[in-house]
């Protein structure tokens, strides 16, 4: 079976308010209850200073009880290079993540997600936007993972 790896920020979380993104929650119930996936983790690059109010943010919005991903599997790190660090140790075979700077990192997975990355990041590595599945919605992620 699989190992599913997301992002927090822009995609599951709107980085200013901490509102969901439209679809994630609905999208990530239907995932975990399909069962293809042996675990699903959130693999995000917070500061220090800012993790405890993130962890927060998952409680608060009720992350763990509404999509049924369990309160471990939420990994935090301090640089974008250790998110494929982390990744590979936890055996992730498919990872959704905004940042093509991320995903070019991850070029050991069966696939990569670039969930509606920025201009500035498509013009700065084409070759990874080439080589990854670009997604606009949460509704496109879930076809995609549940094919």
């Amino acid at each position: 079976m699989e190992i599913l790896g997301i992002d927090c920020w822009r995609v599951l979380f709107h980085p200013l308010t901490g509102e969901w993104i439209p679809g994630a929650r609905e999208s990530l119930q239907r995932i975990v209850r399909s069962g293809k996936y042996k675990e699903i983790h959130v693999i995000s690059k917070v500061p220090h200073l800012l993790q405890p109010i993130t962890r927060l943010n998952f409680y608060l919005k009720g992350f763990f009880k509404k999509t049924g991903i369990p309160k471990t599997n939420l990994h935090f790190c301090v640089g974008y290079a250790q998110k494929a660090e982390i990744a590979r140790e936890l055996g992730v075979t498919r990872f959704i993540d905004d940042r093509l700077e991320v995903l070019k990192d991850m070029n050991f997975m069966l696939a990569r997600y670039a969930f509606h990355p920025n201009s500035r990041e498509r013009a700065a590595y084409p070759d990874v936007e080439k080589s990854t599945t670009t997604v606009h919605s949460w509704a496109e992620v879930e076809k995609l993972l549940l094919e």
